[in-house]
């Protein structure tokens, strides 16, 4: 499933079986979902709604974008990657922090992440042990392993519910704009909403049984080992002891 948290009170949901509803998006994006035979449920992959108004979206075999942040777009740019995204997480209320994932077995931009996010991240096995990322608002974050039970999050709300039944939970996608929201994906397809009510009338009509099509990329430990090696000692170096203790499992 795809949900995508956007500024102004707007949200994108596609439920994965050719079944979507949308707020208050952008004009043009809103007319690329009504008209344009790329970009109709069933092959849209992947959606980001910017705080400056942006998008980004993924359909089939194509993609188009409009306004990306700057700070996010000249990395973007500068490794010719745009074709290539599955993901763009980032935090509103933290422009510098952000997370970009592609389609070529890599990570891009490791260190952009919040660095408690990061510590988490290599204590969960080996290096590369988490495959899914999602940076919500004002420093909150979920990651979560190739498992179904294995996960590190640090958004209270949200690591209540998924405690709740940890080892169906396949998706949990946090809001970048309001740490309040939230979006709680199990393996049979159903969902649990941390969402306004409005919006929560308009999904739960769109509730199904298929499996999840949101996170498509893995980790690859090879790769993550070259990328991340430096990025994980200055993480440790420059990590705060309060954080350290506050986020110990």
């Amino acid at each position: 499933m795809i949900f995508a948290f956007g500024p102004n009170e707007s949200y994108y949901f596609n439920n994965g079986s050719g079944g979507d509803s949308w707020e208050n998006l952008p004009e043009a994006l809103q007319k690329l979902f009504e008209e344009d035979k790329h970009f109709k449920a069933k092959h849209v992959d992947y959606v980001a709604l910017f705080p400056n108004g942006g998008w980004y979206i993924l359909g089939e075999k194509t993609y188009r974008s409009d306004n990306i942040p700057e700070e996010i777009n000249v990395d973007i740019v500068a490794n010719g990657a745009k074709a290539r995204i599955t993901n763009i997480e980032f935090d509103a209320a933290n422009p510098g922090r952000f997370f970009i994932g592609t389609t070529h077995k890599n990570i891009m931009y490791l260190d952009k992440m919040p660095q408690d996010c990061l510590i988490k991240g290599f204590s969960m096995g080996p290096v590369g042990g988490f495959t899914k990322v999602s940076l919500g608002h004002n420093g909150t974050w979920v990651l979560q392993g190739p498992a179904l039970n294995s996960y590190k999050i640090n958004n209270v709300e949200m690591a209540k519910h998924m405690r709740k039944d940890p080892k169906h939970v396949v998706n949990v996608l946090l809001s970048p704009y309001n740490d309040q929201y939230g979006f709680v994906e199990y393996h049979n397809g159903n969902f649990v909403c941390f969402l306004p009510e409005r919006w929560q009338t308009q999904v739960d009509k769109l509730k199904h049984s298929k499996a999840s099509i949101f996170f498509h990329t893995v980790v690859q430990s090879e790769v993550f080992k070259e990328v991340v090696g430096e990025l994980e000692d200055k993480a440790k170096d420059n990590i705060q002891d309060d954080i350290k203790s506050a986020f110990a499992s």
